[in-house]
């Protein structure tokens, strides 16, 4: 920008980066619900700091996060949820 290459027409925000990488945007509002459906299921979860993921979640809407937890759940149950174990 500052050796004339490039031309800025607006600021850019955070918030454009949804408009760019829109399944950023899904994947982050889908977390809280997928660590509730991971720890419903006994499964460890890490504990998140500062990232608004459930007021994220709550933006995406109660059936989603619903779906979300649901189906996490179901696959935590079912196994689907981690790695194979390593062999030596």
């Amino acid at each position: 920008v500052a050796a004339g290459a490039l031309k800025l027409e607006q600021p850019l925000t955070a918030r454009d980066m949804d408009n760019f990488q829109p399944h950023q945007v899904r994947k982050k509002e889908a977390v809280w619900s997928r660590l509730v459906g991971l720890k419903r299921a006994g499964k460890m979860v890490p504990e998140v700091v500062g990232l608004r993921i459930r007021e994220l979640a709550t933006q995406a809407g109660m059936p989603r996060a619903l779906k979300e937890a649901r189906g996490t759940f179901n696959r935590a149950r079912a196994g689907k949820t981690s790695e194979p174990p390593t062999r030596p």
